[in-house]
């Protein structure tokens, strides 16, 4: 199996971090701070729509989406908001470093760690934690505010996961530049798989299994397939 790259989207800011559902693209321009949501049926001249939101400028660790309510994460600051899109209205919902919890999630409490993605499944929050080689996964019930399972990351630099359709768990490791393949146990397939470009950024799988990734330098988000 290979990773060929499918589609090229043109932003018109660079991004922190994303979102894909459905057709929609939603992200949070670096230079604004703004949320901004495009069709990607759409021609990427024709598409860009600004939504006003309250501040995303605070989107550098991660953004998934639950129903109506996009949550994301401050990486350094290692704090989770929820932003409701129909009352625009934000709130602070937890601090990763004081929640209790988990064996090795002991990282994420490091002054040194960053909180480096976060997606939605089975109604918990999964949280990549990067700090090198004390790397970590967590698996956070956001209501209680506790972790309740973590388990080491495949690589020192997970800077994406989410889950596909078959209910596996991918993280993209910025360090070998590979998607990763696991279980809900910390499990993972020793062939990883190489992506097509370079300097990726947090990860969004849509409907058909495609992954999603944005550049670290560039304006620009990406679709990736895997074929074979």
């Amino acid at each position: 199996m290979t990773l060929k790259l499918q589609k090229t989207v043109k932003l018109s800011e660079k991004s922190k971090a994303f979102i894909k559902k459905r057709t929609d693209v939603w992200y949070a321009g670096k230079e604004t701070g703004k949320l901004i949501r495009f069709d990607d049926n759409l021609p990427a001249d024709q598409d860009i729509e600004e939504v006003v939101f309250p501040d995303f400028s605070i989107a550098d660790g991660g953004m998934t989406q639950r129903e109506e309510k996009i949550y994301t994460a401050t990486a350094k600051d290692r704090r989770l908001y929820v932003t409701d899109t129909k009352k625009k209205v934000r709130r602070e919902v937890l601090d990763f470093k004081t929640i209790p919890g988990g064996v090795n999630a002991v990282a994420v409490r490091a002054d040194n760690s960053e909180i480096a993605d976060i997606a939605w499944h089975d109604d918990t929050l999964w949280v990549a934690v990067a700090a090198g080689y004390s790397s970590c996964i967590m698996q956070v019930d956001v209501k209680k505010k506790k972790i309740l399972k973590d388990f080491w990351s495949p690589g020192p630099k997970p800077y994406g996961l989410d889950f596909d359709s078959q209910n596996r768990l991918w993280v993209l490791d910025g360090r070998m530049n590979t998607l990763v393949r696991g279980d809900q146990n910390g499990a993972w397939n020793v062939e990883a798989e190489r992506l097509p470009i370079s300097d990726v950024r947090y990860l969004s799988i849509d409907a058909n299994d495609d992954f999603w990734t944005t550049d670290s330098h560039k304006s620009r988000i990406f679709c990736v397939r895997k074929e074979g």
